[in-house]
């Protein structure tokens, strides 16, 4: 993603002033030969590497104390920047946290600038450590591009880069990229820094994490290696990972989600399908019911939500070709519960919807129909919705590039504006709204 590169620039920006600023990199990636020594804490390594930089021929381990550097430094502006400080700790521990802040935070002519593989606290202990700078951390956003122009002229290998494939990472060039020009397995990844099962299974991080996808709000930091965090401090996770994540809580959304992704990697190679926007709004949907388990919400501010006891996922079988043939196969799925089952048709030219809800409340029954078109356009020929008697919780009209106001329902059809699809997206998926492609 250029988190060194962006770093080695800096240095050389630094380097080149005249200022007196006195610019000091170090590194604590794989490359650079860092190993921590038996018993070292993470204060006594972070000041040995740091010493070094000092020493012309350093060999081996050996000590600095905090008082011979502040000695070395003396009263010059000193900008310290680390490559990959979560390598070195992650979490930060208290004792490095306090040293930082003492060395680069409190005095004043200090600077810092750390890159890490994912989101860290810095501050750690804040509550307990007083410091007297006013100074606060500033997070810069790791690049995200939805320009399909800008993308394909990454590489040759991106040239011929779809909509599809750019959801699929949430527009993260970096690994838009990567699976573009060699065999990226996120899953690899994923299994290669998930935390244990017990995590994974817990019902409350369940929620907080559909919630943390929801609002970008940090609930839980189990997950913050795969996630993005943005200036403002939101976090937000690419879709790739998003499946591996709630593919391994294997709840009653995992299986949702696993077939949705799978929609979109089978789309990847085609252009303008909308194949894409209806695999994000599937995905909100997911998430905005699974959430509503245990948080009352009403499905853009019409349809509620009452703490349903499941969420099941239907794909339609083929033969299921008719709304009747819909409804009962999704009152069959239902049963007795309090649920909401999402539906999804497989039929080649299924009539009128792209997806549909039943909603199972206490016997009381709601269906709900919905068209997701890509553009801004209204029905062909002002075609009719179907019957507000079977469809009593209506039918949305859902546009990728939606008015500012949601307009005059008309033949049956209700049509969301850009404000409802965006809140109704949430944090993470939000950044995928093809009106901001």
């Amino acid at each position: 993603s250029g988190k060194t590169t962006a770093l080695n620039a800096l240095f050389a920006a630094l380097k080149s002033r005249k200022d007196y600023v006195y610019p000091v990199i170090i590194s604590f990636s794989g490359n650079s030969g860092f190993t921590k020594g038996h018993d070292e804490t993470c204060c006594e390594a972070f000041l040995r590497v740091l010493a070094a930089q000092f020493v012309e021929d350093p060999k081996g381990i050996f000590a600095c104390t905090e008082a011979a550097l502040k000695d070395h430094f003396g009263d010059a502006t000193v900008v310290l920047l680390i490559d990959e400080l979560n390598a070195l700790c992650a979490p930060l521990d208290e004792d490095l946290s306090r040293l930082l802040k003492r060395m680069f935070l409190d005095q004043s002519g200090r600077y810092l600038v750390f890159t890490t593989h994912y989101p860290m606290e810095v501050d750690v202990g804040a509550s307990f450590v007083s410091s007297d700078s006013g100074r606060t951390c500033e997070t810069i956003q790791l690049p995200r591009c939805t320009d399909l122009a800008t993308l394909r002229g990454m590489a040759t290998e991106c040239a011929s880069l779809q909509p599809c494939r750019v959801a699929m990472y949430s527009g993260i060039p970096s690994m838009i990229y990567l699976a573009s020009i060699s065999s990226l397995s996120i899953q690899k990844r994923f299994d290669n820094r998930s935390s244990s099962m017990t995590v994974f299974r817990d019902v409350d991080v369940q929620d907080d994490f559909v919630g943390e996808l929801l609002n970008g709000t940090a609930m839980l930091h189990n997950f913050d290696v795969f996630s993005c965090v943005d200036p403002g401090g939101k976090f937000m996770f690419p879709v790739a990972y998003i499946k591996c994540i709630i593919s391994r809580m294997d709840n009653s959304i995992s299986y949702g989600v696993r077939e949705v992704v799978k929609q979109l990697e089978t789309y990847s190679g085609q252009s303008e399908t909308g194949k894409d926007w209806e695999c994000i709004v599937l995905l909100a949907l997911l998430l905005r019911c699974f959430h509503a388990t245990k948080h009352t919400y009403d499905l853009f501010d019409r349809v509620p939500l009452n703490c349903p006891q499941l969420v099941k996922f239907a794909l339609l079988p083929s033969t299921c070709t008719t709304l009747v043939d819909a409804r009962n196969e999704m009152g069959k799925l239902a049963g007795s519960s309090s649920c909401v089952i999402i539906a999804y048709p497989t039929a080649a030219k299924f009539p009128y919807y792209d997806a549909m809800l039943l909603v199972r409340d206490n016997g009381a029954d709601t269906y709900v129909g919905l068209q997701m078109k890509l553009g801004n356009t209204y029905p062909a020929g002002g075609s009719q919705a179907p019957s507000d008697a079977d469809w009593n919780g209506g039918s949305f009209w859902v546009r990728g590039h939606a008015t500012e106001t949601s307009g005059t329902p008309s033949n049956g059809w209700i049509y969301l504006n850009k404000e409802e699809l965006t809140r109704f997206l949430g944090y993470s998926l939000g950044t995928l709204y093809p009106a901001n492609w």
